[in-house]
């Protein structure tokens, strides 16, 4: 075996041991999947394990989705952009959250939020000690401090927000608040790949006003205008710059990004996509829908009757070739 491939091997090993959600508990549900098909999310609360795993390479994958978060973490600390919370007060309680219940440390801020961190979680404090400390790309990495050691009067960075709504049984972290002149706003980051892109100027309500069905695969052809590109990588810059009006948010992004809303008590939500291709940035604000916040509530309370009730929801696709069966770790319990 050569020297190389063995590298990769090792590597892959490592990534096959591995599963993005291993840490994420699912005896509650999360904001951030309760747009996701409602099987998905049931077998996970019901502790099925998935029969098709993993990739290393979809691992890999998840793992630059991580980094490419704390990345922008940093970004919005360095540019002015990230909100603070001063702690006015903190105590540890028994908190029942779903099916569990666990010790979190109840933080009230001095914004009028309540946050319910877990006593190991760490925390970014803006008060950082004197000193150079180590930095990652030009940016100075964090000082954190874990949950229980937080004190009166510490101020906190808005990273990993915790998300806790006891009525819905629904727990989980927003990436980040940020401070805009109209008040706060909570932010959620997308890193997509350049096929993905495409669909980000898609709207199947206005596929009438194309000259294109659907976004060309090869990123030769503009689907909107008809454009021909000169190369593949200038479809993206040309979307952006010629039909920003067409942006179109995913339904489950915005059923995400509401959820966010409404549980810290926010108007106004950003969807940030950088292009993993060429790390062009869209953001498109996401405004608060009651409409869609009252169907939150009452999707969580359907799917969290068929989780106690142990009855499977009802399969919300016609074929397992339907988007996004054939991408499912759960299409072979599910179908068969």
């Amino acid at each position: 075996m050569t020297l190389a491939t063995n590298f990769e091997r090792s590597l892959d090993a490592l990534m096959s041991t591995m599963r993005d959600d291993e840490e994420r508990d699912y005896t509650y549900l999360h904001p951030s999947e309760i747009g996701n098909c409602p099987r998905v999310n049931w077998y996970k609360t019901m502790g099925v394990t998935p029969l098709s795993p993993h990739s290393p390479i979809k691992m890999r994958i998840f793992s630059n989705g991580h980094f490419v978060h704390f990345r922008y973490q940093l970004y919005l600390r360095d540019a002015g952009l990230l909100a603070r919370d001063r702690v006015a007060a903190i105590e540890q309680q028994s908190v029942k959250i779903g099916l569990s219940e666990s010790e979190r440390m109840v933080v009230s801020g001095q914004t009028g939020r309540t946050y319910m961190y877990g006593p190991s979680e760490w925390i970014w404090l803006a008060s950082e000690p004197d000193g150079d400390g180590p930095k990652v790309g030009g940016m100075r990495l964090p000082h954190q401090v874990k949950a229980c050691d937080l004190k009166v009067d510490d101020e906190m960075w808005m990273v990993e927000v915790p998300l806790v709504d006891m009525e819905h049984h629904l727990g989980g972290h927003a990436d980040a608040v940020v401070r805009t002149p109209d008040g706060a706003a909570v932010v959620d980051f997308k890193g997509t790949n350049e096929y993905s892109f495409g669909y980000l100027f898609w709207d199947e309500t206005r596929q009438d006003e194309y000259e294109r069905r659907y976004p060309d695969k090869h990123f030769a052809v503009c689907h909107i205008c008809g454009a021909t590109m000169g190369r593949w990588k200038d479809l993206a810059e040309h979307l952006k710059a010629e039909h920003r009006e067409y942006v179109a948010i995913d339904s489950k992004h915005r059923i995400q990004l509401n959820a966010y809303m409404w549980m810290l008590n926010l108007d106004t939500g950003l969807l940030v996509h950088e292009n993993k291709n060429s790390q062009l940035l869209i953001c498109e604000p996401v405004p608060r829908d009651e409409t869609l916040v009252t169907q939150i509530k009452a999707d969580a309370k359907e799917l969290w009757d068929a989780i106690l009730s142990e009855e499977i929801p009802e399969r919300p696709y016609k074929s397992r070739r339907d988007f996004p069966c054939p991408y499912c770790d759960f299409a072979s319990q599910c179908w068969s």
